[in-house]
């Protein structure tokens, strides 16, 4: 792994964990990454040493669920993250991917996303199409979309909440009655 200089611009922190601005932002006000300002100053600045111990208890899971980074964390419709308890499938939901060239990636890709996170949950579902998912016998059509509200801090620090586009699932109804 390559040096890091010992404070690091958003920018930076940005291109070395793969963020985008909002996600950043988010991080930041939720408090799983520190940022710090200097005085009258409007760009946010990381010491590399909090950066490297953040981003570490992470994957290590030295933190509590619901303290780890919403990244790393599947998010469900309660706040609880897979700790054992049973999980209700159509509560993860997963930030959508994004195709570079900005069009819209194709469902394989928002397959996995979802996948990816329902597995961090503790569900263990099965793939039936590039859309739909089987668990526990019971199938889920994944869905996406603009679908989940948060709140982003801009560089001001002013608060705003913005509509993200997500993955999630839905039961499909069985025609059996």
């Amino acid at each position: 792994m390559q040096s890091l200089p010992p404070v690091l611009g958003a920018d930076e922190v940005m291109e070395l964990l793969g963020l985008s601005p909002p996600t950043l932002r988010r991080l930041v006000k939720d408090g799983h990454l520190r940022a710090h300002r200097l005085p009258g100053g409007r760009k946010w600045l990381f010491r590399a040493d909090e950066l490297l111990d953040n981003v570490s208890s992470w994957s290590s899971g030295e933190e509590e669920n619901e303290d780890q980074s919403p990244l790393l964390t599947p998010s469900t419709g309660d706040g609880a993250a897979g700790n054992g308890d049973h999980v209700d499938p159509t509560t993860v939901w997963c930030p959508a991917p994004r195709a570079a060239d900005g069009g819209s990636p194709p469902a394989e890709e928002y397959a996995a996303a979802w996948l990816d996170a329902a597995r961090r949950s503790g569900l263990d579902p099965a793939t039936v199409s590039p859309t739909e998912v089987d668990i526990d016998g019971r199938v889920y059509e994944l869905r996406s979309g603009p679908r989940e509200r948060v709140r982003v801090v801009d560089d001001e620090g002013e608060e705003a909440w913005q509509l993200i586009d997500a993955v999630w699932a839905e039961p499909v109804e069985s025609m059996e009655h």
